[in-house]
C-alpha cells in the first residue's frame, strides 16, 4: 500500500515524492484540459455547421 511504502522515507525523499506526485498530476491535468477544450472545440464547429445547414435548407423553402 501507498502507506507502507512511504513509512520509512525520510523528509528529503517524503518532499522529492510529493514533488513527483504533484507534477504527475499537473501534467495530467494539462493533458485533460487540452483534450477537453479540442472536443469542445469540434463539437462547437459541428454544431455551426448543422445550424448552416438547417439555415440552408429553410432559405430553398422559400
Amino acid at each position: 500500500s501507498l502507506k507502507q511504502c512511504t513509512t520509512d522515507m525520510d523528509a528529503d525523499m517524503w518532499n522529492a515524492y510529493h514533488l513527483m506526485s504533484n507534477r504527475a498530476r499537473a501534467v495530467c491535468y494539462a493533458a485533460r484540459s487540452t483534450q477537453f477544450r479540442a472536443l469542445t472545440e469540434l463539437t462547437v464547429n459541428k454544431l455551426m455547421q448543422s445550424a448552416r445547414s438547417q439555415i440552408e435548407a429553410l432559405g430553398t423553402l422559400k
